[in-house]
């Protein structure tokens, strides 16, 4: 006896971005660039995966350096992102950073922790890029 009614699909998916959590989409989904990005989306996913967040992150000449660190105690990684070298600033352009936070805030510490994303804008706030250790640039 065969069974009625039971067949076989193939889902094929394509994501347009990097899985991010509740708290980085209250921040993403105000971008244009994202909403540009997310606006023929049809299906979204709720999964739970570790937190990682930016830690031991300090600006040296103008390059921000990092370590990417999870709850779970793995070693880091460590990366550096460079505006001008990733193309996110044209030479001679002057950029900021902007940073968001798991818990704690920036009290003008050199050195920042629990940090949950971070953004490269002008001096006029033009945004420029916006970095989660999803998409991170090591």
């Amino acid at each position: 006896m065969g069974l009625e009614g039971i067949k076989n699909i193939d889902i094929q998916i394509r994501s347009v971005y990097p899985v991010i959590s509740a708290y980085e989409f209250e921040f993403l989904k105000e971008l244009p660039e994202i909403q540009e990005l997310w606006k023929d989306s049809t299906i979204y996913f709720i999964v739970q995966r570790p937190l990682i967040y930016f830690n031991n992150l300090h600006i040296e000449n103008g390059v921000i350096k990092f370590e990417i660190a999870d709850m779970n105690g793995n070693a880091p990684l460590v990366g550096s992102l460079d505006p001008y070298v990733t193309g996110f600033a044209q030479d001679g352009e002057s950029f900021t950073f902007s940073f968001n936070f798991y818990s704690g805030k920036d009290e003008g510490n050199k050195c920042l922790h629990y940090v949950s994303s971070f953004a490269v804008e002008t001096k006029t706030r033009e945004h420029l890029a916006w970095i989660t250790p999803q998409n991170s640039f090591i």
